[in-house]
């Protein structure tokens, strides 16, 4: 059995996983329809953390065999200014 998220802020499915009984989990969320690949590549697996700019997954790497990795995933606050998203990226 895998997990696997959804990345998608705004989906319903975003604080939970889907449960995946094959070893080829499906390309798109069932409740958004947002790709669970990322880039063609990253799967995210488990939530490790999350705070006021976004969150980290536990994810694995389908380009290294399935080798674990974390991704970042940055959230804005839509009442920032442009130059606030851009020192927030710079920071992340």
């Amino acid at each position: 059995m895998m997990q696997v998220y959804c990345t998608r802020p705004s989906c319903p499915n975003s604080e939970k996983s889907l449960q995946i009984s094959s070893q080829q989990p499906p390309k798109f969320c069932i409740d958004c329809g947002m790709n669970l690949i990322l880039n063609n590549r990253f799967i995210a697996t488990d939530i490790l953390a999350q705070g006021g700019f976004g969150k980290l997954f536990k994810g694995i790497d389908t380009n290294r065999n399935n080798h674990q990795c974390v991704i970042k995933q940055l959230q804005f606050d839509p009442q920032l200014s442009d130059y606030e998203k851009e020192k927030i990226k710079e920071l992340f």
